[in-house]
């Protein structure tokens, strides 16, 4: 029985078929990023309103998966977040793929539209900097927890897609997450918080009427210029005559000469130190506009940053030298008027400060935003001209530093009205002196102690750090440091007034007269003095940013003096050069090309703002920013600077500067009183 049931056992098996398994008869399943990104997509939880969204985006897909090249090409331009980690805060993919797919394949009416949103990304609320950890083995959430060197937090982001134009804020928001989950970054989606910044379609703005006006005035300004340059160099105009010194106004070679002529009372020393001033205060830009948005090597640059922060985080300290000459030059300029008449004075420097800014407030409120697209143009750059828009008239009035100072036109001419205000009460001191010397002297010493006392009382009791730096995650316009107390005319009084009385000085004992009655030896050393105490100063902005974090009186105290150290440092090497006996100097603050350019230094620094925009609105990729980058930038957006200040001063500036003295002294009858008074002593 057994063997029977044996052999029937193998009779059956021997009738099974044992064709083998091929590839054919195995269901093969592909399974790839699309496919798990509709499905992120369809877990979203979406509304009625958002089917056509919806749709136009899983047709997108759909077409993706077949390899449809209009399909293929917008996933092409989305790219997901990478080196955030690293520091790389911004994620732009490619711009122009998305909004200008025409420029490079055909376009039909099948094909939808699409549009570039940019999301702000912020990976946790909160950050728990006691859990912080470096082990390579822990979650990478807690490497997240702590703030970089200079207060940036690495789980923040801007992000930008290519979504169909039919998505609103909140269906690109769910989109944007989709690409979340199916990064590396999606074990953190649950504490993810996704925000729509804003969105462009790539259309271009239509051109306003203030930008036809604004063009027009400098095309104007420009065939005034050449006419009457040609008029004046045929020699038929008279100096005597309104139309002849209409025409002398506005002479490009009368311009030019006067923007290279070397003056009886020059004073050297302050050339070389306006360039350097410039030149750092661009650089210290360049590196504050990486950081906040363009840096793909943030923890790099960071580290950059830090091993030259002893010297570099205070760099505002080079504003007070502008303060500081700017405040020579008013109260020398005020005793040598011929006229006497500290209005008069005053409505001259009000123009020569005015036309500048008003030229470069007309130009970001105006036309600046026609000549500028960009993925990141609707950050800092639209920021910027929406103030400019809406509060150009406080430039006007010279009052933006202290009304609605966040909202400021051209973050960087706070220094403006604050020159301007500090001017003023500069101004009604040189009454009292004239009036009172010793009256004059009080008042003068006891402005410089309010000043002083003010803004150390400042700092203590509002807690602010003595330098207005707030890291590399706050643009200064948010910066309460900056907004609140740097930019206030109190801060900087020290300074100018330093600068005054030094004037006063170089006026009284005119240096032509006084060479070289410091020796040679104390030249030296008041120099190495005044070099040490200027690279003490710069280290406290790092000691107390890194050091003593704390705001405390210690702080308060070095905030009141600091910078009036500074100013006394720089007019220590002004005077020392301009009375001592140090020729190495001398030699190289007399080279003649400084001159012109130091001239052009105060329009270049309002410029600066605009160039720097430009750079960062336009930007389609992020940069490597090391010391070869920030140079190269440096050097470039400072040459830029100058050459847009010199057109700016032959088109523009000297020209109404030569309008407003002609109208205001009636320079023409001058001349010609003075031409009838020759000829009678002729006679």
């Amino acid at each position: 029985m057994n063997l029977a049931w044996i052999i029937f056992v193998l009779i059956a098996i021997g009738q099974v078929k044992t064709d083998p398994v091929t590839e054919n008869d195995r269901e093969v399943v592909n399974i790839t990023n699309i496919d798990i990104l509709i499905q992120s997509l369809e877990s979203q939880k979406w509304n009625s309103d958002e089917t056509p969204c919806f749709n136009t985006m899983m047709k997108t897909l759909t077409h993706a998966k077949n390899f449809t090249l209009w399909a293929v090409w917008i996933l092409d331009s989305i790219q997901l977040p990478i080196g955030q980690l690293y520091g790389a805060g911004v994620h732009i993919g490619n711009y122009d793929e998305c909004l200008f797919p025409d420029k490079r394949m055909d376009v039909n009416e099948d094909m939808p539209q699409f549009k570039y949103c940019v999301n702000n990304l912020t990976l946790t609320e909160k950050l728990d900097e006691e859990s912080y950890s470096r082990d390579p083995d822990v979650t990478a959430d807690l490497y997240l927890n702590k703030r970089t060197k200079f207060r940036r937090s690495l789980t923040k982001a801007l992000w930008g897609l290519c979504v169909p134009s039919a998505c609103e804020p909140h269906s690109v928001s769910k989109i944007a997450r989709a690409f979340l989950q199916i990064s590396h970054l999606s074990p953190m989606d649950d504490t993810t918080r996704i925000e729509v910044a804003y969105c462009k379609t790539g259309k271009p703005e239509e051109y306003s009427l203030g930008f036809y006006i604004f063009v027009l005035s400098v095309t104007a300004f420009s065939i005034l210029t050449i006419s009457f340059s040609y008029y004046y160099s045929t020699g038929r105009s008279s100096s005597d005559t309104f139309v002849g010194e209409l025409a002398r106004s506005f002479c490009l070679t009368r311009n030019m000469k006067e923007l290279t002529k070397l003056r009886d009372d020059e004073i050297y020393s302050m050339n070389l130190m306006r360039i350097i001033s410039s030149f750092l205060i661009v650089a210290g830009h360049v590196i504050i506009v990486n950081s906040l948005h363009s840096t793909v090597n943030l923890l790099d640059s960071e580290e950059m940053a830090y091993k030259t922060s002893d010297f570099m985080i205070h760099l505002d300290l080079t504003t007070d030298s502008f303060f500081t000459i700017s405040g020579l030059l008013f109260m020398r300029g005020m005793f040598t008027d011929k006229w006497k008449s500290p209005l008069k004075y005053m409505w001259k420097r009000y123009i020569r400060l005015m036309i500048a800014l008003g030229f470069v407030t007309a130009y970001l409120a105006l036309a600046f935003q026609y000549g500028i697209d960009g993925p990141l143009y609707d950050t800092i750059p639209r920021e910027e001209i929406e103030a400019c828009q809406t509060n150009w008239w406080h430039s006007i009035l010279m009052i933006h530093n202290v009304v609605d100072a966040r909202n400021m036109c051209n973050l960087v001419s706070w220094y403006v009205p604050c020159d301007f205000q500090l001017s003023i009460v500069a101004a009604i001191l040189f009454c009292i002196y004239q009036k009172n010397k010793s009256l004059g002297i009080t008042f003068l010493s006891a402005t410089f102690t309010v000043g002083t006392v003010l803004s150390g009382l400042a700092n203590y009791w509002y807690k602010f750090r003595p330098n207005p730096m707030d890291g590399f995650e706050t643009y200064p316009r948010h910066s309460k440091e900056f907004t609140d107390n740097f930019i206030k005319p109190y801060t900087h009084a020290s300074p100018f007034l330093i600068g005054a009385v030094i004037g006063y000085i170089i006026y009284t004992y005119k240096p032509k007269d006084y060479r070289k009655r410091i020796s040679k030896f104390w030249s030296y050393v008041a120099v190495a003095i005044a070099l040490l105490v200027m690279r003490l100063c710069l280290y406290g902005g790092y000691y107390y940013f890194f050091v003593s974090t704390v705001p405390s009186a210690q702080s308060g105290v070095y905030a009141a003096f600091n910078r009036a150290v500074w100013s006394t440092a720089i007019c220590t090497i002004i005077v020392v050069c301009e009375y001592g006996d140090i020729t190495i100097l001398q030699k190289s603050f007399e080279w003649f090309p400084l001159v012109p350019i130091s001239r052009l230094s105060y329009t270049a620094f309002l410029l600066q703002l605009p160039i720097e925009l430009y750079y960062m609105g336009t930007l389609r990729t992020l940069v490597q920013n090391d010391y070869y980058q920030l140079t190269i930038l440096s050097i470039g957006f400072s040459i830029m600077c100058y050459v847009g200040s010199f057109f700016v001063w032959l088109l523009v500036e000297a020209p109404l500067i030569n309008i407003n003295n002609m109208l205001t002294y009636k320079t023409w009858k001058n001349v010609r009183e003075k031409s009838v008074t020759s000829s009678d002593k002729q006679d």
